[in-house]
């Protein structure tokens, strides 16, 4: 019976996972919000020099707002903190709203931190090899 429960523990932290890696996520970094004011000639992309580093240099967190209507803003690349904006309108001032994760720890602690998922996936696995061996022993009921 102590198997069953267990696997049901090992359940409940895998359907767990996705909270947990957001923790993380929020636990590493806090979210930096920087205005741009862009003008586009005949141009619909523009590179921007950002101020901060963004966390993991992933362009996948970056959320960009416009002032523009007619925009729709594409954080298209990112390479050495210059952000390469994709599908704004021509002959259009605006302000750009971009808002990014940085980390917020030391380098040691944010390097830890990153190998979590990692250390609960190790754990789980040892969980159920441990279950497994009991339930063959058959001394954990």
């Amino acid at each position: 019976m102590k198997s069953v429960y267990g696997f049901i523990a090992v359940g409940l932290v895998i359907m767990m996972f996705g909270g947990i890696m957001a923790g993380v996520q929020a636990f590493r970094g806090s979210d930096f919000t920087e205005p741009h004011i862009i003008t586009t000639v005949a141009e619909t992309e523009e590179d921007i020099t950002l101020a901060a580093d963004v966390m993991d240099d992933n362009n996948t967190n970056i959320v960009i707002t416009s002032t523009e209507a007619t925009d729709a803003p594409i954080p298209f690349t990112l390479t050495n903190r210059v952000l390469h904006v994709h599908g704004l309108a021509e002959n259009k001032t605006r302000t750009l709203t971009i808002t990014y994760p940085v980390v917020k720890l030391d380098a040691f602690s944010n390097t830890a931190s990153k190998f979590i998922p990692a250390y609960l996936i190790i754990g789980i696995l040892i969980i159920i090899g441990g279950i497994a061996v009991s339930a063959f022993r058959r001394d954990g009921d």
